[in-house]
């Protein structure tokens, strides 16, 4: 028969084969188990007595095996809410796969090693998943994002920060033009931030191109251009060099007309921006510096009626 011995509020069990456990605290802290001397299971509770974690060891005292957590939370009325929060896969104290479930039980994150790759997922309510990361030996990262409805929406390789190459879909899984981008060099057209967070019901779904960009060696390089209606209806004109807004920039009404003119230093507005009126007249000089405004001069425009009754701003 195991015998037991109390130390505190800390109950050390003995079996007859030698196997050593104790309960910790016993309003909820941690019980292990032994084998041999050496630890093999780490069980740790709630405050109510609840298991918050459970653990397997192996003789090298190196997480092993399947290591399960769960967690409580308030409900809606009196009390908590005892939910499985993850189970996670150790071999030799290396985390190789893992699975994050929300309040509701479903799997909402994963994580898996496979050979050298890493992957990161996120996951819809309905167990499809959202988006995955995959970071590779080389400095290589593939991005993938899905609809709800299981249709890739779009898949992205970069190689040490640099965009290499990129397909997009839409809700039905057809492809998107999205220009001659290919192999980090071309123009790249965009139907919205790729890289931002974004809402998937929205993204791609009007498939009306927003602005396009020019790429040289993976970083947008030249022109950039923005859109009421591709191709021909513009709402602006700028410059990148090596991802960063350089030089003058060009922004326009849907009537064609100039709305302002400034220009970017190394990604920072310097010199003087003017802004015109639907009409074309130029209205306001700003003096930027640095990226801070230094001065303003409003333009006072004079009407005078020539002999045709036509009237003209001078």
């Amino acid at each position: 028969m195991p015998w037991q011995y109390q130390i505190g509020a800390t109950t050390i069990t003995v079996q007859p084969n030698g196997n050593v456990s104790n309960n910790g605290d016993v309003h909820g802290s941690k019980e292990t188990t032994y084998k041999n001397g050496k630890r093999v299971k780490v069980v740790t509770y709630f405050s109510d007595n609840k298991i918050e974690s459970i653990g397997n060891y192996n003789s090298n005292d190196e997480l092993d095996s399947l290591y399960t957590e769960y967690y409580e939370y308030p409900s809606e009325g009196n009390g908590l809410i005892y939910k499985l929060n993850s189970k996670i896969i150790y071999k030799n104290g290396e985390m190789i796969h893992k699975k994050y479930y929300g309040k509701n039980g479903q799997l909402s994150q994963t994580y898996d090693k496979i050979d050298s790759n890493y992957i990161n997922a996120d996951w819809y309510n309905n167990n499809q998943k959202r988006n995955e990361e995959t970071f590779m030996p080389g400095g290589i990262e593939v991005d993938k994002r899905w609809w709800s409805n299981g249709h890739l929406i779009s898949k992205q390789t970069i190689k040490d920060s640099l965009l290499v190459n990129l397909e997009c879909n839409d809700t039905n899984g057809t492809s998107i033009n999205i220009g001659s981008f290919k192999n980090s060099n071309g123009i790249l057209l965009r139907y919205c931030e790729i890289w931002n967070e974004f809402s998937p019901e929205n993204f791609y779904n009007s498939k009306k191109v927003k602005s396009s960009y020019t790429y040289i060696n993976g970083r947008m390089n030249g022109v950039s251009v923005d859109y009421y209606n591709y191709p021909n209806d513009t709402s602006g004109v700028s410059y990148y060099k090596n991802d960063t807004l350089n030089g003058r920039y060009i922004e326009y009404y849907p009537n064609h007309k100039k709305k302002a003119i400034g220009f970017y230093k190394k990604g920072i507005e310097n010199g003087v921006k003017r802004e015109y009126n639907e009409s074309g007249v130029l209205v306001k000089e700003i003096t930027y510096l640095n990226g801070k405004e230094v001065k303003q001069k409003n333009i006072v425009q004079h009407k005078v009626v020539v002999d045709d009754k036509k009237e003209y701003q001078l």
